[in-house]
């Protein structure tokens, strides 16, 4: 006997939406949209009464308001603050999660109903490299249409480089050209950027819960059917309005919009506070403690033209701990001299403002926005031209100082006025040079004194000068310990390991050495390392060659670019290598590269690519992006 399914009762074009609704829809969509259809139907049944009622399960909850936080963060800020704002959208009721856009698509982004986005700037420009693949997705000409999502940006970015806060600027205005419907005003922070980034997580979430709102008052009774022209929407407001001045489709249809709280009644808090803490960051240990200096060492010969200095400090007591992989930082002390310049030139005195120039302001960067706040503070009239001319004004702060500036208009200042000028002075950050593994409660820096001549003038790195020329064995830093997830040795210790680090860029992969040396871990270990010359400027030399000589490193390709009349590089090693190169990624390496973002690190990602179509014919885009997939490809450069 054989049986047939009942012919379904909706007609063609019903069932048509419903097949491409069911096939878009993630698991969780069709979860939340079965509960949804109980739902419904409950609530059209007749009612009788109480005493013929059969005993019944509660009723499920209601489902709340989904959101998505997606980042790109490269020094971790922006995926602190996805962290942050993700707990006060739990605490308003909304069910968020986070996403890095490392872990997922433009595709799957443009099927979330609600999103923030967090996107950091990096270099000139150019988004994270985590973010790199999303980006090239999203500006793709296949890009998907994000005609259903709600969003908002965030930008981080550094008004010290050109093109400030790019990143979030170009995820912003391609998000809305692919029909994605702005809730709140796109946000640009400067690096003191807590204040500004609560503010706009408190706004975007207010919105969106406002919207939700007013969609769900706006939608008739679950027992009347939502057609098309039904009398109730004539009812409805016709001036509320999208922040990007389009009509809302929750507005204008009369029914809550499935993009905005994905159908039903949705539950938000909406008298809660959003409560933002955003020091509540578990990528670093807020507080800076004391660490004495135990170690101070140049290990540049005296007849080297640069300086580079090893660092130990002592953390016994002081409960701080870090990975290999991790960066201590502190906030250094601007140079005493510089200090007493600007005094001199403002004409102050006072130690209060003295103390602040010291301490707590930046006073070496120079931005477009402190011209222009400056010429109107005295009245310049050259000086305001400047500012008006964007690329002369641009042309301007290229490698001075905000020092040239008070130099080219000397003027009496309150202090503050002066202070009102100038940005907070951030904390640098240094990989550590060692495994706590090896060294116990120490951490090793290695640091190398920047130092060159511009416009007249030597310019002096403020924390590597103050580690150089006033930093001694006895004194002190306050540090704090910057978790550094991204850039870890594999789980697996037998899996291989390639390190490109040169100069100062070698601080980790010591202390990677140090950690598989400690728990005896089996994987192969290849390092490349450059310097100017071998004689002179060997980092660690005795280091790598005892590991060498005891097998934890398998092999190292050296680079010293000054020791002979064509200049030799990591990655003219890298090519030198590349069979054997290719080969250890087919075996499963993990390869990190640390040290310069402006030129190494772009030149041995270049190099990469062409060992790797050299070395498969294939797509070699594909296959980088793959291993960053993987967690294979990891870069700490600055």
């Amino acid at each position: 006997m054989s049986t047939s399914l009942a012919a379904p009762p909706f007609a063609e074009d019903q069932l048509a939406l419903l097949r491409r609704l069911l096939s878009e829809a993630t698991p969780e969509q069709r979860q939340w949209l079965a509960g949804y259809v109980a739902g419904f139907s409950a609530a059209a049944q007749p009612q009788t009464a109480p005493a013929a009622q059969p005993a019944t399960a509660a009723p499920a909850a209601a489902p709340k308001l989904p959101l998505t936080i997606l980042y790109a963060s490269e020094s971790g800020n922006a995926e602190a603050l996805a962290g942050a704002a993700r707990k006060a959208a739990a605490r308003m009721g909304f069910a968020a999660r986070v996403l890095d856009m490392a872990d997922t698509t433009p595709a799957d982004i443009a099927r979330v109903p609600n999103l923030l986005l967090i996107a950091a700037t990096w270099g000139e420009g150019d988004p994270p490299q985590r973010a790199e693949a999303f980006h090239a997705a999203l500006f793709a000409d296949d890009a998907p249409r994000f005609d259903t999502v709600h969003y908002a940006v965030l930008a981080l970015g550094d008004r010290a480089y050109a093109q400030f806060c790019e990143t979030g600027r170009q995820f912003d205005d391609r998000i809305a050209a692919l029909g994605g419907r702005r809730i709140a005003e796109r946000v640009e922070c400067d690096l003191d950027y807590k204040q500004p980034a609560k503010a706009w997580t408190e706004a975007a979430l207010r919105s969106l819960a406002e919207r939700a709102e007013q969609a769900e008052q706006a939608a008739p009774p679950a027992s009347w059917p939502a057609k098309a022209g039904h009398p109730r929407l004539a009812e409805l407001p016709a001036d509320r309005k999208d922040v990007d001045g389009r009509p809302s489709p929750a507005m204008t249809r009369g029914q809550p919009s499935p993009a905005m709280t994905g159908g039903g009644v949705i539950r938000v808090d909406f008298a809660r506070q959003a409560d933002i803490d955003l020091d509540d960051d578990p990528g670093e240990d807020t507080s800076p403690v004391p660490a004495e200096v135990t170690a101070h060492v140049n290990l540049n010969s005296s007849r080297s033209d640069v300086e580079t200095f090893h660092v130990e400090l002592s953390l016994a007591g002081s409960g701080l701990s870090y990975e290999p992989g991790d960066a201590i930082g502190f906030i250094p002390e601007n140079d005493p001299a510089l200090v007493e310049e600007m005094m001199h030139l403002t004409g102050l005195s006072d130690d209060a403002t003295a103390n602040a120039l010291t301490r707590e302001l930046d006073i070496t960067t120079l931005t477009t926005g402190q011209i222009g706040r400056y010429a109107t503070l005295i009245g310049d009239a050259p000086l305001q031209a400047l500012a008006a001319d964007p690329a002369r004004a641009q042309e301007f702060v290229r490698d001075r100082q905000f020092i040239d500036l008070l130099a080219t208009a000397p003027q009496r200042l309150q202090s503050d006025q002066l202070v009102a000028l100038l940005r907070p002075l951030p904390p640098r950050l240094y990989s550590v040079a060692s495994s706590q593994a090896a060294v116990g409660e120490e951490a090793h820096l290695l640091v190398s004194r920047v130092q060159w001549e511009s416009h007249g003038r030597i310019r002096r790195g403020v924390a590597s000068n103050q580690v150089a020329d006033r930093l001694a064995v006895g004194g002190t830093l306050p540090v704090q310990v910057k978790r550094n997830p991204r850039f870890r040795l594999p789980a697996d210790e037998s899996a291989p390991v390639i390190m490109i680090g040169p100069g100062t860029g070698v601080a980790p992969f010591r202390a990677f050495l140090q950690q598989r040396e400690a728990t005896g871990a089996s994987g192969r270990n290849w390092l490349f390392f450059g310097a100017r010359r071998f004689t002179h400027d060997f980092l660690y030399q005795l280091e790598w060659q005892d590991w060498l000589a005891s097998g934890v490193l398998n092999r190292i390709e050296l680079a010293f670019s000054r020791d002979q009349s064509a200049k030799v590089y990591v990655q003219h090693r890298m090519w030198e290598a590349r069979r054997d190169l290719y080969a250890w990624l087919q075996d499963g390496a993990s390869l990190y590269v640390c040290g310069d973002a402006k030129a190494m690190a772009k030149d041995v990602h270049a190099m990469l690519l062409r060992v790797i179509a050299d070395q498969s014919g294939g797509d070699a885009t594909a296959y980088l992006r793959a291993l960053q997939q993987a967690g294979r490809y990891l870069r700490d450069v600055y």
